[in-house]
This record gives structure tokens, sequence and C-alpha cells, in this order.
């Protein structure tokens, strides 16, 4: 049998291990963010250093808060030129969600939204703004971008999959 202060011990260490895990796993890069299934990513997104998340206000985090592949945080890209998005990413048992879902970025970023080719045809429309992809696609490829010039926060969907979750935003600063 151990003693007390041996099992204390055991429970001290195997906090600390599990803290350890979990503080890796928040301040893992998320250059990777974007990246298909495959493990491929956009060149644009290559070698970006991780930043700090920004905060959302509360009306996008509540419009979010049903979003597929969505952790509560924006992926800050700001200081580049072009950012992709993904369309069709898996989260769950489905290819309906968008990656990264919201994204920060500056004034005069180009989002490219970039589609897998999984999770059948998709669109994206802006809730709040006259943007959106010309048709619903099934194949992989880059069928809408936008730059945008105007600070503010941009929501957007796939009008097909809106009530299964895939949305997203972009939030412009």
């Amino acid at each position: 049998m151990q003693s007390p202060s041996t099992r204390r011990r055991f429970i001290q260490t195997a906090g600390l291990v599990g803290l350890t895990g979990a503080a890796g796993c928040l301040l893992t890069d998320q250059s990777d963010a974007t990246a298909t299934e495959s493990g491929t990513g956009s060149p644009s997104d290559a070698g970006t250093a991780p930043e700090e998340r920004p905060s959302l206000s509360d009306n996008l985090a509540t419009w979010l808060s049903d979003a597929n592949n969505f952790d509560g945080d924006a992926i800050k890209k700001t200081n580049t030129d072009t950012v992709t998005i993904q369309v069709g990413v898996k989260s769950g048992d489905r290819h309906l969600a968008f990656a990264p879902p919201v994204v920060a970025i500056s004034t005069g970023t180009t989002v490219q939204w970039r589609w897998t080719g999984n999770g059948g045809g998709h669109d994206v429309v802006f809730v709040d703004a006259d943007v959106r992809s010309s048709q619903i696609h099934a194949d992989a490829g880059v069928y809408l971008e936008q730059t945008f010039e105007t600070e503010g926060s941009y929501r957007f969907v796939c009008k097909p999959h809106k009530d299964f979750g895939q949305k997203g935003a972009v939030i412009v600063t």
C-alpha cells in the first residue's frame, strides 16, 4: 500500500504533466489552421508566426457559437497580403466547415475561399454585405476572392449548410 505522501506526489506529478500538455496545445502555431485534411496549406500562409488571438464582440461570438470548427477565437493573420479560408473542411463526420472559421486581418488584405472538393456543393454568402460566390460549387478551387478595405466584422455562411453550422467571419482591423 502506498503512503499518503507517495500518492500525493503521484497526483501532483500527474496534474503537472496534464497541465503542461494542455499549455502546449494552447501555444501551438495556428498557421496550419487553413490546411486541408491532407496537411497541405496555402503558400501564402506558410511560415506565418503564431500571433495573439483577437477578442470577438459579444454579438459576433453569439452568432458563431454554433459554427462548425469554431473554438471561440479568431485566428490573427495581419500583415499579410492574402489569407486563405478552406471551404468544405471536415468537422465531426461531415465536411461542412470553414478553416479557419474566423480570421482577423488588416485593411487591404485579400481573402480567398478555397473549396476542398469535399462535402458536396458549397457557396459563400455574406450576411451583412453584397459579397458572394457566383454559384454553388462542388469541385476544388478558388471561387471567391475579396479584398477588405473597411474595418469591421463581416459574417458569412454556406447557404446550403447554414443550418448545419457552416458559417464564419472576417474581422478587419
